[in-house]
């Protein structure tokens, strides 16, 4: 691939893809997680867990491999 004989047919190009990924991979997944935790200390809550945080956690996987 990175001496052009063999090219991928795919909808976007690769830089394209890796800055959609940083945004809504990975920027997404940190201050989600930033959130998480830094919630809990602000109101004095418990931290999410169990059930729905496996429901969050299977509705973002879901998200990386639709797209």
């Amino acid at each position: 691939m990175l001496d052009g004989t063999l090219t991928i047919t795919r909808g976007l190009e690769a830089l394209d893809w890796h800055i959609h990924e940083m945004l809504f991979g990975y920027l997404g997944a940190v201050v989600t997680g930033f959130l998480f935790t830094a919630i809990p200390n602000w109101t004095g809550r418990l931290p999410l867990s169990g059930d729905p945080l496996s429901a969050l956690v299977l509705l973002w996987a879901t998200g990386r491999v639709v797209w």
